[in-house]
């Protein structure tokens, strides 16, 4: 198979791949610079969110909260993988990545501009604490699409890793 011949939205038939072990190293590395490309698209799109990283305390506390989700993402997905057969979990999470990011990027785009201006037509939020660094709605939605996008990841790391019925 080609290099080229990557799934983007169906993460259940990739992580039915994954469980039987038929994707080739070529295409594990398109997996891996589809991921790249994606992301890459994204910060270009949304223009890198420089007002997130304001200097001092707010940096901190976003970096800290983003840091966490991170890694408790990841340890759910491992461990996921673990009650499963518990091999290959490296190449499940970075293979699946893409189509889940795909997705999710799809999926939450729609609620997160929904719930922006629910919030601020009830008043929630203004356009000035929106885009304040830690206080804003930016902040608590990122982390909250985080851990929805960790939760999907795990669900399909889970599927590729689930034994067979005998």
């Amino acid at each position: 198979m080609s290099l080229f011949s990557i799934r983007l939205w169906d993460a259940a038939a990739l992580a039915a791949e994954l469980r039987a072990g038929v994707l080739s190293e070529a295409q594990k590395v398109g997996y891996l610079l589809g991921l790249l490309v994606v992301q890459t698209a994204w910060a270009l799109a949304s223009g890198g969110h420089d007002d997130l990283f304001a200097a001092g305390k707010d940096r901190a506390l976003f970096a800290a909260a983003a840091a966490t989700v991170c890694a408790a993402g990841i340890v759910a997905c491992f461990r996921a993988n673990q009650r499963g057969d518990g091999v290959r979990f490296i190449e499940r999470i970075v293979c699946l990545a893409l189509p889940v990011l795909v997705r999710w990027y799809v999926l939450t785009l729609g609620v997160y501009y929904a719930a922006y201006f629910a919030g601020g037509l009830a008043g929630w939020w203004t356009a000035a604490s929106y885009h304040d660094s830690f206080g804003g709605f930016r902040l608590w939605a990122y982390v909250l699409v985080q851990a929805l996008y960790f939760a999907m990841l795990r669900r399909y790391v889970a599927l590729a890793s689930s034994r067979p019925a005998a």
